[in-house]
């Protein structure tokens, strides 16, 4: 017969055992991941410069992504020059620019999901980054050349993250324009096309395709075409930067022309 201290030894063995087959027949939890995304949107409405920053968070736990939290903030936002407000549209007479300070994606994020989760401070656009603007474009008497900046988002460093462009050529009574997009270090050009609507309804896209992104643009329903490659790596910044509504800092010029609205989105995911 077994004595006491055998028993009780082998039946806690037995115990062991039996609690090791059911933790390794468990499946492991599956670790949370994280994701965020922001847009901006901006319009006049009110006759004042309304840019709203929304971030969105999302996690999957195992089953997918899901929804975990949104928040929209409205920039501050100053008027500086020659940038009239009237009927609900910024009107731009080439010395004037809006200029908004955009928070850190980061710290909005951080405290978002309550520390869990800070995203890296570069954020790859793996979907599709988009601008759009609703714009008229002055004709263009003059013997020089107009860039006219829609949007210009600026790093702390100065360097161009996203930014789109509508340039009328010297003598342009028309005016014919042409598109620049720009996100992070890669900027493509459309070819031209007529910008005599009011507004012209513009977009500039990169669309993904498989591990490279194509530039591709609209102009008031119509593509006029590009003679850009495609291109790898985009990204754009998740910290703080500046937002100019018709101005460049890189050039010092500004629009010439009336802005109705504008929107930006990176189609990225910053993860961390």
């Amino acid at each position: 017969m077994l004595n006491g201290k055998r028993l009780i030894g082998m039946v806690l063995l037995v115990s062991f055992l039996f609690a090791g087959l059911v933790l390794s027949a468990s499946p492991a939890a599956a670790a949370t991941e994280w994701r965020s995304t922001w847009v901006v949107d901006v319009d006049f409405v009110g006759n004042t410069p309304n840019a709203l920053l929304t971030v969105t968070v999302e996690r999957d736990t195992g089953g997918g992504w899901v929804l975990f939290a949104e928040e929209a903030r409205q920039l501050t936002c100053v008027r500086d020059g020659g940038v009239l407000l009237v009927n609900d549209t910024a009107v731009f007479d080439g010395t004037g620019n809006i200029r908004c300070d955009m928070p850190s994606v980061r710290g909005i994020v951080r405290q978002m999901t309550d520390g869990r989760h800070t995203p890296t401070p570069n954020c790859d656009c793996k979907g599709n980054p988009i601008m759009t603007a609703d714009v008229s474009l002055n004709p263009n008497i003059t013997g020089s050349d107009r860039q006219n900046p829609l949007a210009s988002r600026v790093t702390p460093l100065g360097a161009m993250d996203m930014a789109l462009a509508a340039p009328v050529p010297a003598f342009s009574t028309t005016p014919l324009s042409s598109l620049l997009f720009t996100v992070g270090k890669e900027t493509a050009q459309s070819n031209p096309f007529i910008a005599s609507a009011l507004p012209n309804v513009l977009q500039a896209t990169y669309f993904a395709v498989g591990d490279w992104h194509q530039a591709d643009f609209m102009a008031n329903g119509v593509n006029p075409g590009t003679g850009a490659g495609p291109v790898a790596d985009l990204a754009v910044s998740n910290d703080a930067t500046i937002l100019y509504i018709g101005y460049s800092p890189l050039t010092g010029e500004s629009l010439h022309g009336t802005l109705e609205d504008l929107s930006l989105d990176p189609g990225c995911y910053g993860t961390g």
